[in-house]
């Protein structure tokens, strides 16, 4: 998976958030979740299953 498509997935994720602290703490939580990603050196067979999993969570905890 290469940087500027894990860039585009997260802002379109952040793109659905529109309340300032609601955005906000979004942001924060998908950018830990980049780092995440980054750190993870392998990617499973299925990267975007995985990738999926990690994009939609901040959306489903803060609904």
């Amino acid at each position: 998976i290469s940087k500027k498509y894990i860039r585009e997935k997260f802002q379109k994720v952040e793109q659905r958030f529109y309340l300032p602290r609601e955005y906000e703490d979004c942001q924060k939580r998908s950018l830990k979740l980049k780092m995440k990603i980054m750190k993870q050196k392998r990617v499973s067979s299925k990267p975007n299953n995985q990738l999926k999993k990690i994009l939609y969570q901040p959306i489903i905890k803060l609904n």
